[in-house]
């Protein structure tokens, strides 16, 4: 490889970032039409997003040992996938809380608005990983 391609890498993974980011930001908006939240800095929703992201980050390496564990057990079916699924729920759930702790960057109106946007944003990122999904399938077609 030249030297260029190493240097376009970084560049594309931060153009792939900063993409991901602003999707994260247009679901918060559409978030809160329906739930009640307000941010306690201007600079909230892009903190809150980066957040997320991060969080979800942390959740990776759980979810790739979490399949590698059904496939050895033998559970690959569609009951699996799905309790595989709620339990990267629950700990992204938990790192965002553990995160946000430590931050005053949104103020939530209740318990059941801040679970409801965490579980929003999880399914946004499910949602991008089945698109992610259709479009390898499609390329090996």
């Amino acid at each position: 490889m030249k030297n260029k391609d190493y240097i376009s890498i970084p560049i594309y993974l931060l153009l792939v970032l900063s993409v991901i980011v602003c999707l994260l930001l247009g679901v918060q908006y559409l978030s809160s039409i329906f739930l009640d939240f307000k941010f306690t800095t201007s600079y909230g929703a892009i903190f809150l997003s980066l957040i997320i992201l991060v969080g979800f980050i942390l959740t990776t390496p759980l979810g790739i040992f979490l399949e590698v564990l059904f496939k050895h057990i033998g559970l690959v079916d569609r009951g699996s996938n799905l309790l595989f699924q709620i339990v990267q729920l629950i700990v992204f759930i938990f790192i965002l809380e553990f995160i946000l702790s430590y931050f005053n960057i949104v103020v939530f109106s209740s318990d059941y608005t801040e679970y409801i946007y965490y579980t929003i944003m999880y399914c946004f990122f499910f949602v991008l990983a089945k698109i992610g999904d259709i479009v390898e399938k499609s390329d090996e077609e």
